[in-house]
Parts: C-alpha cells; structure tokens; sequence
C-alpha cells in the first residue's frame, strides 16, 4: 500500500524515522518531487497518496523544505475538479483523498475544502464510516472526522507547525533556538500557497534585565527567563523562540489574525504574572515588543529590520514601566 511510508515513519525509532524519512526524500528528488511506485502496477508511476504521506513526515521532522514544497505543489496539482485524488491515474479513492486533503488542509491557505467535503459526504457508508478495503476503516473514519473537525478553524489555528526536537531546544527556557526560525524562514519562503501571503514576526526583548541579574543573581533571572517564555508559549498560532539572551522572536502563523492584540494584551497581563510568580520585592523586567507585518518569504529580512529598531525604541522610549510598551513597526521600513 503506498501508505507504508506513513507506518514506517510512526513505527521506528527517531533516528531511524528520520532516516527512513532521508531515503525516501532523496528519492522523490531524484524524480522531480514525486514519490513514483516500486511494484506492479504502481512501477514508475507517481503517487499521490505516497507523496502525501511523505510531506507530512518532512514537514512533521523539519526536514528537506525543497522537497517538502515540490510534494505539496504535485500534490495540490493532481486534485480533481471532484476535490479527489486518485493514484497512479487510477479512478478517485477515499484513501489517497484523505492522504492529499489532510496534507493541503494544514499546509496550504489557498485549498479550497468544500468539494473534497462533497466527495467524503457521498462515499459514507450507512453506518457512518469509510472503508476502502476494510481493516483501515476504523482508523480512516476517525482521520475524516478529526479532518472535518478542522474545517471549522480558521488556516492560522489548524497550521501544522514544524516539530522542534527537545534536543533542539533552550534548556532555561524551553523555547527552539534561532535554528528554528531559520527553518521557518525557508518553510515559508519555499511552500506554494504561503511564500507570498502576510505573516506577522514580533521581537521582543526585556528591559533592564542585565540590571535585574546583578540584583537578584543569575538564578532568579533564569527563572523570569523561563517564566516569560512559557507565557510566550500560550499564544495561539504562534510560534515563540529564543533568539539569544533576553530577545525573543514571536512567529505567526500564515494567515493568522495580527498578533499586535494578543500581545498587547499579554504585556498588560505580565506584570501580574510576574508578581504572582516572584512576588512584590523584584522589580518587573518589562517587555518591548516590536509587531511587523511582512511577506511571509521575507522572515529573515523583517527580523534583521526588527534587530535594528529595538535600538531606536530603546533611544526615544527609554525605560518602560511595568507593562512595557509595544510597537506597530510600520511596513514600508522594511
């Protein structure tokens, strides 16, 4: 079944999932982009479903973004008019139409669902599941549902993030390094659908911190550290990441409502988090926030714009009180 890319990536072990995950994704390289069939009747034929499977396994193990987008484009390509997918040429099927939609559905704001809704709508059995060939009926029902669930969210809540490993990650504040953002930076420049859609990117950093560790030492300051990065962690379609230090890079999702609201409203929530947590003596360190609108292919370039301008917030703002302050950086800077 071309589905066997997706088990034996889940079954194994993460070095050898990832190594799986490699040979498959050369191959598909070497055809253009596509995962082609090894066996009668699928010999040299591209397949949907396979191809499907094996973006998810990129996308979900951050790897090969070049590979990972010509998927996702060949796959977006061999949609019916029906919103269906069948493999190898061969006549439409709820298998491999579950494997595509499920992908485009998470990775794609231009896929338009309501079609592919129609078809799984009109092949529902009578008792209320979907079956191909029978054992996978339990599983495959439960993956329409959850994927019908999804259609209720909006693209920014339903995106699927890059995993980032634990190994990967800050050990003080549980955040992925910048590496993460560099990923997402290239995710984004090179996946169809997203690369030349807005996304917002937030810089943030913490005033008087450096003052703040030699008042109270490094330990408590790592706790702050590892306090506002997990309160950072809760905004919803959103990724939060530690660029090094007190800054802290805020990522949305493609097509995500502004993040500006969300953030503002976190500053003015931190102050009492931050007494609740370490009490009245410590002075709150207080963040500065800079909110930008930019292309989602320009990550990279609006967070070295970001870079530089918290050095003008610093110069005409000076310090700010508790709450801190939060800056709409305009897009015509960038």
């Amino acid at each position: 079944m071309p589905s066997s890319i997706t088990l034996l990536i889940e079954m194994t072990d993460p070095l050898s999932r990832a190594t799986l995950t490699t040979i498959y994704a050369d191959l598909a390289r070497r055809s253009q982009g596509v995962v082609l069939g090894t066996r009668f009747p699928f010999h040299e034929k591209p397949l949907i479903s396979a191809s499907a499977h094996l973006a998810a396994a990129l996308l979900r193990l951050n790897m090969d973004v070049s590979v990972l987008a010509r998927l996702i484009a060949f796959v977006r390509d061999e949609m019916t008019a029906e919103g269906s997918w069948g493999d190898a040429g061969g006549p439409p099927d709820v298998l491999t139409t579950f494997a595509a939609a499920d992908l485009l559905l998470h990775v794609d704001p231009s896929f338009v669902p309501k079609a592919t809704l129609r078809f799984f709508a009109e092949r529902q059995g009578a008792d209320g599941f979907w079956r191909v060939l029978g054992p996978e009926a339990a599983w495959l029902t439960a993956g329409i549902a959850h994927w019908i669930a999804d259609l209720s969210l909006g693209f920014g809540e339903r995106f699927r993030w890059p995993v980032s490993p634990e190994a990967s990650r800050d050990r003080k504040t549980g955040l992925p390094f910048f590496a993460y953002f560099d990923d997402l930076s290239r995710l984004y420049a090179e996946l169809p659908g997203i690369a030349c859609g807005e996304v917002d990117l937030a810089f943030i950093d913490l005033a008087g911190f450096r003052d703040f560790n030699n008042a109270h030492g490094q330990q408590l300051g790592d706790a702050v550290l590892a306090a506002f990065a997990g309160e950072l962690g809760t905004l919803s379609g959103a990724s939060a990441i530690r660029d090094g230090g007190d800054e802290f890079l805020i990522v949305g999702a493609p097509a995500r409502k502004p993040l500006g609201p969300d953030l503002d409203t976190f500053r003015h929530a931190w102050p009492r988090i931050f007494r609740c947590r370490f009490g009245e003596a410590p002075q709150v360190v207080a963040p500065r926030i800079l909110v930008h609108r930019t292309r989602a292919g320009n990550l990279l370039k609006a967070r070295e714009t970001l870079g530089r301008a918290i050095g003008e917030v610093k110069h005409s703002a000076g310090r700010p009180d508790a709450e801190g302050i939060l800056w709409e950086w305009p897009a015509e800077r960038s």
